[in-house]
């Protein structure tokens, strides 16, 4: 049985509305633009039309409508191509659309206050933490105020050029640096900014950490070491740092008490063992060995050095291991008690004498009261 060319057009037209209807319905359930839906309704008409006129022409009656069957049969197709073109934008704008809620939840989610800088300074865009920091309300912020309202004056003018490099050559400005933050009470802060511009645009994207704690905390810290650095340096007792390299610190009373100066001291020539006494070195090596294999030690004895004019002192040591993970660090106190020690020593000698003394007293009062007593033995 052979398919007449009118059946073939008519399914193809059956076809097209079915297709239509499909897409208009599918259209309208994804939310699609108006100019899509649009098309998608002048199609179905037109396609509607077609069908009609072929089915008149088919039953044999006169077709009035033939005047604009060729016309409407070229138009199909153009709309057709029209209506392939705006679905393909329609879904390019609903992909970008997308695509920026999720980089936007990104930008809101970021634990930093983030903006978007445009070219003329102005803030385009701003998140909720830089409403934190800012104390300006998101309105108040983006497409209103420049990056520079928010600059301390001292660091103005080297942000600006900054800002200009960046848009010349990306690699010209740095893209980590600090500067000084004016928020709305007019309260300074301290910020650590990281910046860079956005592919393809002439917008930059900036983050902005608050480091106003952690440079009180650097400040309180540094003023803490100097007043310790005053008090080691300006210290009676000679204090040293040594590890298993040699001495890494000496103050003004260690090189006194041994009569090197710390370059000479902390110089990988100098070694531990040219001041001590040969007789103590023993000693010293025994400890050595016990913190070696981490074992308890008095952390104060005494032993004796030898000074660089060849003189011999015997000082008293304290000493604390601040070695971290296994490393062998240790911080010394030495207090010259060579004086002590010599008149506890002479006080020593005149103790004895005066022991000797008095024993010859008793004896001599011993023999005397013999003799008194026995008169007849003289």
């Amino acid at each position: 049985m052979m398919i007449s060319p009118i059946s073939i057009i008519d399914s193809i037209s059956f076809l097209a509305i079915l297709t239509a209807i499909i897409i208009l319905w599918r259209g309208w359930k994804h939310a699609l633009g108006h100019n899509v839906k649009l098309l998608l309704a002048e199609l179905l008409l037109l396609t509607l039309f077609c069908s009609f006129s072929n089915v008149l022409e088919w039953s044999g009656i006169t077709n009035a409508l033939d005047p604009f069957e060729d016309f409407v049969e070229i138009l199909v197709p153009v709309l057709w191509c029209f209506l392939f073109y705006a679905f393909l934008q329609e879904m390019t704008e609903k992909d970008v659309r997308e695509s920026g809620e999720k980089y936007r939840a990104i930008f809101e989610a970021t634990g930093t206050a983030t903006v978007i800088i445009e070219e003329d300074t102005t803030i385009s865009l701003a998140n909720t933490e830089f409403e934190k920091l800012s104390g300006y309300s998101k309105k108040e912020i983006e497409g209103k105020k420049s990056w520079t309202e928010f600059v301390a004056k001292e660091d103005l003018e080297r942000m600006k050029k900054y800002h200009h490099l960046r848009r010349i050559n990306p690699n010209a400005a740095p893209r980590n640096y600090e500067f000084q933050f004016i928020d709305a009470e007019g309260n300074i802060k301290n910020i650590f900014l990281t910046v860079a511009m956005i592919p393809g645009t002439r917008k930059s994207v900036a983050s902005l950490l608050d480091i106003t704690e952690r440079k009180k905390m650097e400040e309180a810290l540094r003023e803490s070491e100097k007043r310790i650095r005053s008090l080691v340096e300006n210290a009676n007792d000679a204090i040293y740092i040594i590890s298993s390299e040699g001495f890494e610190y000496v103050n003004p009373a260690f090189e006194e008490l041994v009569g090197y100066t710390s370059k000479e001291i902390c110089s990988k020539d100098f070694n531990f063992w040219n001041i001590v006494h040969h007789e103590d070195m023993k000693l010293i090596k025994k400890r050595e060995e016990a913190r070696k294999r981490r074992k308890e030690i008095p952390s104060r004895y005494e032993f004796r050095i030898i000074a660089k004019d060849g003189k011999t002192k015997t000082v008293e040591a304290t000493t604390v291991d601040i070695g971290e993970k296994g490393e062998i660090k240790v911080m010394g106190i030495l207090r010259d008690v060579t004086e002590r020690r010599e008149a506890e020593g002479e006080l020593k000698k005149a103790y004895e004498e005066v022991e000797r003394a008095l024993k010859q007293e008793r004896e001599f009062k011993l023999r005397a009261a013999h003799y008194f007593f026995n008169p007849i033995a003289i």
